[in-house]
């Protein structure tokens, strides 16, 4: 495989790991808009560029030039920061789960309510506003 060959792939992923940063970018605004259907629809967009990754390979018999050493560094660099966003994508996932549990433990913690202003005696339903 040649040197040519081999920063035309790189650069493929280059292309793929912007790609992937800007549906990481979408995920965050989906969730920060409470979006959550589209953000799943995003996971499966994640999940084919993660497999468009893996699918592009080269030969690392190859001795690089410094055009091809330049990309690799562009490459590694991009990666950095895809896997950057993907940290801070996670840890706002991890907040928002420790929210919404807290928010569940109350909900199961509440007893009756409005349960008890409820008279469902044989009849219609009615209110009971002495209570």
């Amino acid at each position: 495989m040649t040197n040519a060959l081999v920063r035309s792939r790189i650069e493929q992923r280059l292309a793929l790991y912007r790609r992937y940063a800007s549906v990481i970018g979408e995920q965050e605004s989906a969730l920060d808009e409470g979006d959550l259907d589209r953000f799943s629809e995003l996971n499966v967009a994640r999940r084919s560029i993660e497999a468009e990754v893996e699918a592009i390979h080269w030969s690392p018999e190859i001795t690089p030039d410094q055009e091809t050493l330049d990309a690799i560094g562009r490459a590694v660099d991009s990666l950095r920061s895809v896997e950057a966003r993907q940290r801070q994508l996670e840890l706002k996932l991890k907040n928002m789960r420790q929210e919404v549990g807290a928010q569940i433990g109350d909900l199961a913690g509440r007893k009756g309510g409005l349960r008890s202003y409820l008279q469902e005696a044989a009849g219609p339903a009615r209110i009971d506003v002495r209570s």
